[in-house]
C-alpha cells in the first residue's frame, strides 16, 4: 500500500506478503557441534520465502514494521559442509528444497521506495523490503552427528509497481457558458474528460493535456442539466 498524494514523494503505509522468492543480504551460516573442528559451509543458489500467517495487510510506519510477524523458509539451493567432525572427514551437502531450514524473522523490518522513470499519469516505483533473520536450525550430517546451523543476516525482497494517478476535478461555478471545472494534475498529463447523466452512458467532453498544475475547462453540456457526473480516463 503506497500513499501517492505526492507522486514524486511516495510513502509505503502498508504491506502484505503473498508469495515469491527473496534473496539473502549479508547473511552467514555458522556451524556448531561439540566435537567439531575446521568445518566450513558454503551456500550455492540459496534462496527463501517469507511466510506470513496473517491474511491482512500490516501497517508500515516511518519505513519500518514488526518483522517478528513473519518467518523464513530457506528452501532453495544447497549448503555444503566440509572439514572434520570427530576426527573424520566431512563433505556433506544439504538440498534445501528437500530439507528446508526454517525460523522466525527478528526485530524491526524496513521498507524502501524509489521512483523510477515514469509518465505524468503512470508512476513506477521500486519497492524493497528487508527482514532481519537470526535463528538456529539442525543440519543432519550423518546418522550419529547433527550440526546446528545459526543463520544470521537479513532477507531482501524487491519488486516494481505502477500506480495510475489521474488528475483531480472540482466544479467552480455555473455560468452562461456552462459549468466551469478546475482540473489539477501533473504537467504533461493527457486525459479524456468524460461525462454522464446516469452513470451508464458516458460521452467525451474534451481531451486535455495539462500545461500547468491547475487549469479550467468549461462543460457547455451541463448548462441546462439538473445533474452531471464526471470521470477521467486514459486516452
Amino acid at each position: 500500500q503506497i500513499n501517492v498524494d505526492d507522486p514524486d514523494n511516495p510513502v509505503v503505509v502498508g504491506q502484505q506478503f503473498v508469495s515469491g522468492d527473496v534473496a539473502f543480504e549479508n547473511t552467514s551460516f555458522t556451524l556448531f557441534t561439540l566435537f567439531i573442528s575446521n568445518v566450513t559451509v558454503n551456500g550455492t543458489g540459496v534462496g527463501a520465502n517469507i511466510v506470513t500467517p496473517s491474511a491482512q495487510p500490516e501497517p508500515v510506519t516511518a519505513n519500518s514494521f514488526d518483522a517478528t510477524l513473519h518467518s523464513i523458509d530457506i528452501n532453495r539451493g544447497t549448503l555444503t559442509a566440509t572439514g572434520t567432525v570427530l576426527g573424520q572427514p566431512v563433505n556433506e551437502t544439504q538440498d534445501l528444497s528437500a530439507s528446508p531450514l526454517s525460523g522466525p524473522a527478528s526485530g524491526t523490518g524496513g521498507t524502501s521506495i524509489v521512483k523510477l522513470p515514469s509518465t505524468p499519469i503512470a508512476f513506477t516505483y521500486q519497492v524493497g523490503v528487508s527482514l532481519p533473520v537470526s535463528f538456529v536450525a539442525p543440519i543432519p550430517v550423518n546418522p550419529s552427528v547433527t550440526i546446528t546451523a545459526t543463520v544470521t543476516g537479513s532477507v531482501v525482497a524487491k519488486g516494481q509497481t505502477t500506480v495510475i494517478v489521474l488528475p483531480r476535478l472540482r466544479p467552480i461555478a455555473k455560468t452562461t457558458s456552462g459549468l466551469d471545472l478546475e482540473v489539477t494534475g501533473k504537467v504533461g498529463a493527457t486525459v479524456l474528460l468524460r461525462a454522464s447523466e446516469d452513470l451508464v452512458g458516458w460521452g467525451t467532453i474534451a481531451t486535455l493535456t495539462l500545461t500547468s498544475p491547475t487549469s479550467v475547462v468549461t462543460d457547455p453540456g451541463a448548462l441546462n442539466l439538473p445533474r452531471r457526473f464526471y470521470r477521467f480516463e486514459q486516452p
